[in-house]
């Protein structure tokens, strides 16, 4: 039992389990009492301590009497104090100690002893020193960083950033000032320009930007600043409550993202702008890209493909032709081969099919580009010009027999029944050749022009397709109300510069797909053969024989000085070729000189000859250079205007009729003066050369002609055929 009446039995079952050093010192300052904790604090064992003065724990003979100087005072209060000392082991080493201390009185109230509680707070000491280093490490640390980080305590005000996020917020920086709120940092920086609020009001922005980032998300998200800087946004809330935030400058990221979109986007453009089938297809046949056409030839869309496999959609005829190849090239061989194939759109075409394999980075094979391009035609124009051949060439066959083998060989190529031509003078029409067996198209069989498809043929110049004509205006046209024509396929046949009539393939059917470009280039390459055959069973002889003298004659009308037939039609055919080429407009007119029969039998052929002269003269001289000029028949001059509308050659073409009238012919008693009447005409997109401007302008000719001469008559395409129809007869005088 101890002097103030606990045991130390009592004393170790009370502090025995402390993890602070407790010590028990009577009042002469001599240890009565230490615990486990003690012992271990300060090295020594209960024996070594028990009955010694204090002073061999001290490190220092000051903080011995500072604790000395306590107890005095301690005898006369009541109360207990904080104890702050160095102490010393038994190894000598020193340490930080903190503690509590307090006066242990007996029964009488009278101090019997002094308890002493201590704790060892070196490790905290040398962790405000390590805490002190960190923080100087962290911001050496920060500054370091290419990115900015700045850190807002719970209350989201700013407690540290770097430099760098001062950097990145500019016109922010002279509000990131520490304590600054966040909200106020972004009001500041709204202010001065800082954000690019993407059309939002400030306050708009403001808000959705606080609801951002007092809710932070697990990923980062863009910012957009003003000037086009584009940051990463990666905030975190810490355990305090606080928000953690790293801002990383992504512009060159955005910058390259966007230079990316675009070439994507040009590829992909590309890719559907091609006139080919392109696809990129896994090892196991699925799709990961296909571009337009691809889908189309497919019969799906290209968000339908995606991830589905080409078996899904191919016939096993198809997979029989192609997978021996595609087997080849997921063996690292690049395929290339053409094949006759069924396609899901209902087209049978004819491709060349290119597998080229894709490697990953461990050079295995992960996938196969697929390039398919429709040589359908190339292969028809190639069957069709075999065929061409074939029958061209044949000895055995006559000019007729050799027509009627081509519209055959059409009739084939474009699956109609019937192949016709026909002749076309003025509104008639008749069948010339024709295979198929109708008895409607036998040839010799005559119907108005009006009354065909072919109407449209000689009006245009140009092909014309029908393809259902029951579901068309065509409905209404009495060629399908008399013959039942549903499809149809036409083009003119242009014999020696001149329309000679149609070729043209037919169907009571109608067609299960429309009529390509292909099919028109074929259907033009056809009419060009039967052209050849008809120009040569005209007299091919005689033909060749006009050539050769054509070719023998100068380019200048010896009379007039102008351009020969000759040489006007093959510039102007230059001429029509470089206005096709770049676009524009191309006139002709066709001048023929009244009464110049009437000149020649009444004041002689040399008076005809000076007024031919004056003529040209005075029509060079009103044209200037402003187009093409030639004497193209005996009384008969053409010109040819690149660059000319219609309404502009019109013009053109009454001051040349006024330049004419300023002619005189030599004194006689017949009225001297001169007139020319002209007809006007414009080149189609569907003319080939100057002929057939030349032949429609002809055609208005021959109407001024009609209408009592010295006048310009335009041929509208709506008006060929009324310029066509005879006008009542009226006497003409010389005179008039």
């Amino acid at each position: 039992m101890l002097d103030f009446g606990v045991s130390t039995a009592t004393l170790t079952a009370l502090f025995s389990e402390f993890e602070d050093a407790v010590f028990i010192t009577d009042t002469d300052r001599k240890f009565i009492y230490v615990n486990a904790a003690g012992e271990s604090m300060f090295g020594y064992s209960a024996d070594e301590i028990i009955g010694r003065d204090p002073m061999f724990l001290y490190a220092s003979k000051e903080d011995y009497e500072t604790v000395g100087s306590w107890r005095e005072k301690a005898g006369e209060a009541a109360a207990s104090d904080r104890l702050r000392m160095r102490g010393k082991r038994k190894n000598g080493e020193t340490f930080t100690v903190d503690g509590t201390s307090g006066p242990m009185r007996d029964e009488n109230g009278e101090i019997a002893a002094f308890v002493y509680v201590l704790r060892d707070v070196s490790w905290r000491r040398n962790l405000e020193r390590e805490k002190a280093s960190a923080h100087e490490q962290l911001e050496v640390a920060l500054e370091s960083l290419s990115e900015g980080f700045a850190y807002f305590d719970a209350d989201d005000r700013l407690i540290l950033c770097n430099q760098r996020y001062k950097e990145i917020y500019p016109k922010s920086a002279p509000a990131m000032v520490q304590g600054a709120h966040f909200r106020d940092i972004l009001r500041y920086g709204l202010e001065h320009g800082e954000y690019n609020t993407g059309g939002l009001s400030d306050e708009e922005w403001l808000d959705a930007r606080l609801a951002a980032h007092n809710d932070p998300k697990p990923h980062p998200v863009e910012q957009e600043l003003d000037g086009g800087r584009w940051l990463l946004v990666n905030e975190r809330r810490t355990k305090d409550g606080g928000i953690a935030g790293v801002r990383t400058d992504i512009t060159a990221m955005k910058q390259a993202e966007a230079r990316l979109k675009q070439a994507e986007l040009r590829l992909r453009i590309l890719n559907d702008s091609l006139p080919c089938y392109i696809a990129e297809l896994a090892r196991d046949r699925t799709y990961r890209t296909i571009n337009e056409l691809g889908a189309s030839w497919l019969g799906r869309t290209r968000v339908e493909l995606i991830g589905r496999k080409a078996s899904d959609f191919m016939s096993e005829n198809f997979l029989k032709t192609v997978l021996p190849y595609y087997e080849a090239a997921c063996a690292g061989e690049v395929q290339r081969f053409t094949a006759r194939l069924d396609y899901p759109d209902g087209v049978t075409r004819d491709v060349d099919l290119c597998y080229t394999p894709d490697f990953d980075k461990n050079g295995e094979v992960e996938a196969i580009f697929v390039f398919a391009t429709d040589i359908t035609h190339l292969k028809t124009v190639e069957r069709v010009l075999q065929g061409l051949y074939r029958i061209t060439s044949s000895r055995q066959l006559d000019a007729r027999q050799k027509i009627e083998a081509v519209l055959k060989l059409g009739s084939e190529v474009f699956g109609l029944q019937n192949g016709l031509v026909a002749a076309i003078e003025g509104n008639v029409h008749k069948i010339a050749h024709s295979v198929g067996g109708s008895r409607n198209f036998e040839p010799g069989v005559t119907r108005e022009l009006s009354t065909t498809y072919c109407r449209e043929v000689v009006e245009t110049g140009r092909p014309v397709t029908v393809e259902f004509g029951g579901d068309s205006d065509y409905s209404l046209h009495m060629n399908y109300e008399d013959l039942g024509r549903e499809s149809y396929i036409g083009a003119p046949l242009v014999v020696d510069g001149e329309t000679y009539g149609t070729l043209c393939f037919c169907s009571d059917g109608p067609r299960t797909k429309p009529f390509s470009d292909a099919d028109k280039e074929i259907l033009r390459l056809f009419s060009d053969w039967i052209a050849h055959e008809i120009g040569r069973e005209r007299d091919f002889r005689q033909l060749q024989e006009a050539q050769a003298e054509l070719q023998r004659l100068a380019t200048t009308d010896d009379l007039t000085g102008v351009l020969n037939r000759r040489e006007f039609i093959r510039r102007a055919d230059k001429e029509l070729a470089r206005a096709r080429h770049l676009g524009r407009p191309f006139a002709v007119a066709v001048l023929d000189v009244d009464h110049f029969k009437q000149i020649n039998d009444t004041l002689g052929h040399a008076a005809g000859d000076y007024a031919l002269k004056d003529i040209a003269r005075a029509l060079s001289g009103e044209l200037g250079s402003n187009g093409l000029l030639g004497r193209i028949g005996g009384e008969e001059f053409c010109v040819a205007l690149p660059n000319c509308t219609l309404q502009e050659a019109e013009e053109v073409a009454e001051r040349l009729r006024k330049a004419v009238m300023t002619c005189q012919l030599p004194e006689s008693d017949v009225c001297a003066a001169l007139s020319i009447s002209i007809g006007v005409a414009k080149a189609l997109e569907s003319d080939n050369c100057i002929a057939g401007a030349m032949s429609r302008a002809d055609t208005a000719l021959y109407q001024a002609k009609r209408q009592g001469r010295n006048r310009v008559v335009v041929a509208h395409s709506d008006n060929v055929e009324t310029l066509l129809k005879p006008l009542p007869a009226k006497n003409i005088n010389w005179g008039e």
